[in-house]
Protein backbone atom coordinates (compact mmCIF):
# COMPACT_ATOMS: atom_id res chain seq x y z
CA UNK A 1 0.00 0.00 0.00
CA UNK A 2 2.97 2.54 1.20
CA UNK A 3 4.18 1.58 -2.56
CA UNK A 4 0.98 2.38 -4.46
CA UNK A 5 0.91 5.73 -2.63
CA UNK A 6 4.32 6.61 -3.89
CA UNK A 7 3.38 5.56 -7.12
CA UNK A 8 0.37 7.60 -7.12
CA UNK A 9 2.62 10.56 -5.21
CA UNK A 10 4.84 9.97 -8.41
CA UNK A 11 2.07 10.48 -11.12
CA UNK A 12 0.74 13.27 -9.14
CA UNK A 13 3.72 15.60 -9.98
CA UNK A 14 3.51 19.35 -12.12
CA UNK A 15 3.51 18.25 -15.72
CA UNK A 16 6.01 19.72 -17.78
CA UNK A 17 4.35 20.54 -21.52
CA UNK A 18 5.52 22.08 -24.42
CA UNK A 19 2.22 24.28 -23.55
CA UNK A 20 3.61 25.54 -20.35
CA UNK A 21 7.26 25.66 -21.44
CA UNK A 22 5.97 27.99 -23.88
CA UNK A 23 4.13 30.39 -22.10
CA UNK A 24 6.84 30.66 -19.43
CA UNK A 25 9.30 31.75 -22.74
CA UNK A 26 6.67 33.73 -23.02
CA UNK A 27 6.13 35.50 -20.47
CA UNK A 28 10.55 35.60 -19.85
CA UNK A 29 10.35 37.30 -22.84
CA UNK A 30 7.86 39.56 -22.40
CA UNK A 31 9.56 40.75 -19.30
CA UNK A 32 12.70 41.42 -20.80
CA UNK A 33 11.21 43.33 -23.65
CA UNK A 34 9.78 45.42 -20.99
CA UNK A 35 13.04 46.14 -19.23
CA UNK A 36 14.14 46.97 -23.10
CA UNK A 37 10.79 49.78 -23.08
CA UNK A 38 12.65 51.37 -19.87
CA UNK A 39 16.28 51.16 -21.02
CA UNK A 40 14.98 52.76 -24.29
CA UNK A 41 13.10 55.87 -22.56
CA UNK A 42 16.09 56.14 -20.51
CA UNK A 43 17.89 56.31 -23.83
CA UNK A 44 15.60 58.56 -25.54
CA UNK A 45 15.88 60.96 -22.69
CA UNK A 46 19.84 61.46 -23.85
CA UNK A 47 20.33 65.55 -23.41
CA UNK A 48 20.80 67.21 -26.74
CA UNK A 49 24.13 69.32 -27.15
CA UNK A 50 24.31 72.48 -28.07
CA UNK A 51 24.49 74.00 -31.96
CA UNK A 52 27.41 76.22 -31.13
CA UNK A 53 29.00 74.75 -27.70
CA UNK A 54 29.50 71.44 -25.58
CA UNK A 55 27.13 72.24 -22.67
CA UNK A 56 23.90 69.71 -22.99
CA UNK A 57 20.35 70.24 -22.25
CA UNK A 58 17.00 68.41 -21.43
CA UNK A 59 14.83 69.62 -24.10
CA UNK A 60 15.49 71.48 -26.91
CA UNK A 61 13.50 74.73 -26.35
CA UNK A 62 16.04 75.28 -23.48
CA UNK A 63 18.81 74.45 -25.96
CA UNK A 64 17.52 77.02 -28.45
CA UNK A 65 17.16 79.58 -25.67
CA UNK A 66 20.86 79.57 -24.75
CA UNK A 67 22.35 79.48 -28.68
CA UNK A 68 19.62 82.64 -28.57
CA UNK A 69 20.73 84.20 -25.23
CA UNK A 70 24.70 83.33 -25.33
CA UNK A 71 25.37 83.35 -28.89
CA UNK A 72 23.13 85.28 -30.62
CA UNK A 73 21.79 82.68 -33.02
CA UNK A 74 17.81 82.43 -33.18
CA UNK A 75 17.52 79.15 -34.81
CA UNK A 76 13.49 79.36 -34.66
CA UNK A 77 13.18 83.17 -36.72
CA UNK A 78 16.15 81.35 -38.58
CA UNK A 79 13.43 78.66 -39.66
CA UNK A 80 10.99 81.53 -40.55
CA UNK A 81 12.69 83.67 -42.42
CA UNK A 82 13.89 80.77 -44.52
CA UNK A 83 10.51 79.22 -44.96
CA UNK A 84 12.26 76.03 -44.05
CA UNK A 85 10.45 72.46 -44.12
CA UNK A 86 11.28 69.48 -41.53
CA UNK A 87 14.28 68.61 -44.12
CA UNK A 88 15.22 72.31 -44.46
CA UNK A 89 15.31 72.71 -40.99
CA UNK A 90 17.75 68.87 -40.67
CA UNK A 91 19.48 70.73 -43.29
CA UNK A 92 20.09 73.62 -41.10
CA UNK A 93 21.14 71.79 -38.27
CA UNK A 94 24.02 69.85 -39.65
CA UNK A 95 24.98 72.93 -41.46
CA UNK A 96 25.26 74.90 -37.92
CA UNK A 97 27.16 71.71 -36.47
CA UNK A 98 29.21 71.68 -39.59
CA UNK A 99 30.38 75.16 -39.72
CA UNK A 100 31.29 75.07 -35.05
CA UNK A 101 33.09 72.05 -35.96
CA UNK A 102 35.54 73.64 -38.65
CA UNK A 103 35.80 76.65 -36.05
CA UNK A 104 33.30 78.93 -37.37
CA UNK A 105 31.12 79.85 -34.14
CA UNK A 106 29.08 82.19 -35.89
CA UNK A 107 27.27 80.43 -39.18
CA UNK A 108 25.68 82.52 -41.30
CA UNK A 109 21.89 81.31 -40.71
CA UNK A 110 20.21 84.31 -42.86
CA UNK A 111 21.61 83.02 -46.61
CA UNK A 112 19.78 79.59 -47.67
CA UNK A 113 22.70 78.44 -50.06
CA UNK A 114 23.22 75.21 -47.66
CA UNK A 115 20.07 74.16 -48.90
CA UNK A 116 21.34 73.07 -52.32
CA UNK A 117 23.73 70.58 -50.78
CA UNK A 118 22.39 67.37 -49.70
CA UNK A 119 25.42 66.63 -47.61
CA UNK A 120 23.93 68.04 -44.72
CA UNK A 121 20.78 65.90 -45.12
CA UNK A 122 23.18 63.71 -42.93
CA UNK A 123 24.05 64.08 -39.28
CA UNK A 124 27.45 65.45 -38.53
CA UNK A 125 27.29 64.55 -34.63
CA UNK A 126 26.17 60.88 -34.55
CA UNK A 127 23.06 59.81 -33.15
CA UNK A 128 22.02 63.62 -32.90
CA UNK A 129 19.65 63.94 -30.28
CA UNK A 130 18.20 67.11 -31.65
CA UNK A 131 17.34 66.06 -35.19
CA UNK A 132 14.67 63.34 -33.11
CA UNK A 133 13.57 66.51 -31.16
CA UNK A 134 12.47 69.21 -34.47
CA UNK A 135 9.02 67.65 -34.42
CA UNK A 136 8.73 69.63 -30.64
CA UNK A 137 9.52 72.87 -31.88
CA UNK A 138 6.82 75.14 -31.95
CA UNK A 139 5.13 76.23 -35.51
CA UNK A 140 5.63 79.40 -37.14
CA UNK A 141 2.00 80.88 -36.14
CA UNK A 142 2.74 80.47 -32.82
CA UNK A 143 6.35 82.11 -33.09
CA UNK A 144 4.98 84.98 -35.52
CA UNK A 145 2.57 85.62 -32.79
CA UNK A 146 5.04 85.51 -30.27
CA UNK A 147 7.12 87.98 -32.24
CA UNK A 148 4.26 90.13 -32.78
CA UNK A 149 3.56 90.39 -29.36
CA UNK A 150 7.04 91.42 -28.49
CA UNK A 151 7.48 93.74 -31.31
CA UNK A 152 4.40 95.82 -29.90
CA UNK A 153 5.74 95.60 -26.28
CA UNK A 154 9.45 97.17 -27.57
CA UNK A 155 7.11 99.73 -30.01
CA UNK A 156 5.07 100.56 -26.56
CA UNK A 157 8.17 101.14 -24.38
CA UNK A 158 10.08 103.08 -26.95
CA UNK A 159 6.98 105.15 -27.32
CA UNK A 160 6.78 105.78 -23.61
CA UNK A 161 10.41 106.52 -23.76
CA UNK A 162 9.71 109.16 -26.13
CA UNK A 163 7.14 110.83 -24.41
CA UNK A 164 9.06 110.85 -20.99
CA UNK A 165 11.78 112.72 -23.10
CA UNK A 166 9.94 115.18 -24.19
CA UNK A 167 8.48 115.56 -20.36
CA UNK A 168 11.45 115.98 -19.08
CA UNK A 169 12.27 118.27 -22.03
CA UNK A 170 9.59 120.60 -21.00
CA UNK A 171 9.88 120.66 -17.14
CA UNK A 172 13.72 121.36 -18.03
CA UNK A 173 12.59 124.49 -20.05
CA UNK A 174 10.05 125.17 -17.22
CA UNK A 175 12.42 125.23 -14.73
CA UNK A 176 14.56 127.73 -16.99
CA UNK A 177 11.70 129.73 -17.16
CA UNK A 178 10.43 129.99 -13.48
CA UNK A 179 14.04 130.49 -12.78
CA UNK A 180 14.54 133.52 -14.97
CA UNK A 181 11.29 134.83 -13.47
CA UNK A 182 12.51 134.50 -10.04
CA UNK A 183 15.53 136.40 -11.04
CA UNK A 184 13.75 139.59 -12.83
CA UNK A 185 11.35 139.64 -9.90
CA UNK A 186 14.27 139.75 -7.49
CA UNK A 187 16.16 142.25 -9.54
CA UNK A 188 13.15 144.28 -9.49
CA UNK A 189 12.75 144.13 -5.71
CA UNK A 190 15.93 146.08 -5.71
CA UNK A 191 14.07 149.45 -6.53
CA UNK A 192 11.04 148.32 -5.21
CA UNK A 193 9.80 146.53 -2.26
CA UNK A 194 5.90 145.00 -1.60
CA UNK A 195 3.92 147.43 1.01
CA UNK A 196 1.03 145.82 1.63
CA UNK A 197 -1.51 142.46 0.30
CA UNK A 198 -3.04 145.21 -1.76
CA UNK A 199 -0.10 144.67 -4.33
CA UNK A 200 0.97 148.62 -3.62
CA UNK A 201 5.08 149.01 -4.01
CA UNK A 202 6.93 151.66 -2.12
CA UNK A 203 10.89 153.03 -2.60
CA UNK A 204 12.56 150.43 -0.75
CA UNK A 205 14.17 151.38 2.03
CA UNK A 206 11.29 154.20 2.80
CA UNK A 207 8.90 152.92 5.51
CA UNK A 208 5.19 154.58 4.74
CA UNK A 209 4.60 156.69 7.86
CA UNK A 210 0.93 153.98 8.38
CA UNK A 211 3.22 151.07 8.54
CA UNK A 212 5.18 152.66 11.87
CA UNK A 213 4.49 150.46 14.78
CA UNK A 214 4.58 147.20 15.87
CA UNK A 215 4.09 144.38 13.62
CA UNK A 216 0.46 143.58 14.79
CA UNK A 217 -0.68 147.11 14.43
CA UNK A 218 0.82 148.08 10.80
CA UNK A 219 -1.04 144.44 9.67
CA UNK A 220 -4.13 146.18 10.61
CA UNK A 221 -2.72 149.82 9.32
CA UNK A 222 -2.16 148.35 6.44
CA UNK A 223 -6.35 147.73 5.67
CA UNK A 224 -7.28 151.22 6.76
CA UNK A 225 -6.46 152.84 3.28
CA UNK A 226 -8.90 152.49 0.47
CA UNK A 227 -7.01 151.30 -1.50
CA UNK A 228 -6.57 147.62 -0.69
CA UNK A 229 -10.69 147.62 -0.35
CA UNK A 230 -11.01 149.37 -3.72
CA UNK A 231 -8.57 146.41 -5.39
CA UNK A 232 -10.93 143.99 -3.45
CA UNK A 233 -13.84 145.09 -4.49
CA UNK A 234 -13.13 145.83 -8.37
CA UNK A 235 -12.20 142.05 -8.07
CA UNK A 236 -15.28 141.13 -9.89
CA UNK A 237 -15.12 137.52 -10.23
CA UNK A 238 -14.07 136.96 -5.80
CA UNK A 239 -16.72 139.30 -5.18
CA UNK A 240 -19.95 137.95 -7.24
CA UNK A 241 -18.65 134.46 -6.33
CA UNK A 242 -19.36 135.52 -2.55
CA UNK A 243 -22.65 137.33 -3.41
CA UNK A 244 -23.67 134.22 -5.73
CA UNK A 245 -23.08 132.07 -2.99
CA UNK A 246 -24.98 133.80 -0.19
CA UNK A 247 -27.96 134.27 -2.30
CA UNK A 248 -28.17 130.68 -3.67
CA UNK A 249 -28.05 129.30 -0.22
CA UNK A 250 -30.11 131.67 1.73
CA UNK A 251 -31.37 128.89 3.78
CA UNK A 252 -27.84 128.55 5.59
CA UNK A 253 -28.61 133.06 6.80
CA UNK A 254 -32.11 133.03 7.38
CA UNK A 255 -33.03 134.19 10.73
CA UNK A 256 -29.34 133.43 11.92
CA UNK A 257 -26.81 135.53 13.58
CA UNK A 258 -23.76 135.81 11.50
CA UNK A 259 -20.24 136.92 12.70
CA UNK A 260 -18.29 138.71 10.11
CA UNK A 261 -14.43 139.19 10.92
CA UNK A 262 -12.47 141.34 9.37
CA UNK A 263 -15.32 142.85 7.50
CA UNK A 264 -13.46 145.48 5.94
CA UNK A 265 -16.07 147.50 4.01
CA UNK A 266 -18.94 145.38 4.84
CA UNK A 267 -19.59 144.05 1.85
CA UNK A 268 -20.35 140.17 2.51
CA UNK A 269 -22.15 141.52 6.10
CA UNK A 270 -24.44 143.05 3.60
CA UNK A 271 -25.05 140.12 1.58
CA UNK A 272 -25.91 138.32 4.35
CA UNK A 273 -28.27 140.90 5.73
CA UNK A 274 -29.83 140.75 2.30
CA UNK A 275 -30.04 136.94 2.12
CA UNK A 276 -32.34 137.45 5.94
CA UNK A 277 -30.16 136.99 8.49
CA UNK A 278 -31.54 138.37 11.55
CA UNK A 279 -27.93 139.65 12.97
CA UNK A 280 -24.95 140.85 11.82
CA UNK A 281 -22.23 141.46 13.87
CA UNK A 282 -19.33 142.86 11.56
CA UNK A 283 -15.92 143.38 13.08
CA UNK A 284 -12.83 144.85 12.12
CA UNK A 285 -9.37 146.52 13.41
CA UNK A 286 -8.84 149.15 11.27
CA UNK A 287 -10.32 153.00 10.90
CA UNK A 288 -12.09 151.26 8.00
CA UNK A 289 -14.93 150.00 9.96
CA UNK A 290 -16.25 153.85 10.13
CA UNK A 291 -16.52 153.68 6.16
CA UNK A 292 -18.48 150.50 6.38
CA UNK A 293 -20.70 152.01 8.87
CA UNK A 294 -21.32 154.98 6.64
CA UNK A 295 -21.84 152.47 3.87
CA UNK A 296 -24.57 150.55 5.89
CA UNK A 297 -26.27 153.59 6.99
CA UNK A 298 -26.47 154.64 3.17
CA UNK A 299 -28.27 151.01 2.32
CA UNK A 300 -30.95 151.31 4.79
CA UNK A 301 -29.34 148.04 6.78
CA UNK A 302 -28.12 149.64 10.17
CA UNK A 303 -30.90 148.00 11.55
CA UNK A 304 -29.55 144.83 11.15
CA UNK A 305 -25.91 144.68 11.03
CA UNK A 306 -23.83 146.01 14.08
CA UNK A 307 -20.24 147.14 13.77
CA UNK A 308 -18.01 146.19 16.39
CA UNK A 309 -14.32 147.79 16.12
CA UNK A 310 -11.75 146.30 18.35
Amino acid sequence: MAATRKDSATTRSPPSNDSGSEDTDSLNIGDEEGWEDVEQEIDDQQHIVSLLCGETFPDVLTMLGHCKEKHGLDFLRARQELGLDFYGLVKLVNYIRSEVKAGNTSPDVTSDAFLEDDKYLYPVLEDDALLFSLDDLPDDRTLKDETDKEGGSLARVAELEEELQRLQSQFTGYKLAVKRSLGERLDDSDALAPASSSGLLVAAGKRPEYLAGDDDSHYFTSYSHNGIHETMLKDAVRTDAYRDFIYENKYLFAGKVVLDVGCGTGILSMFCAKAGAKKVIAVDNSEIINKAREIVFENGLGNVITYVDT
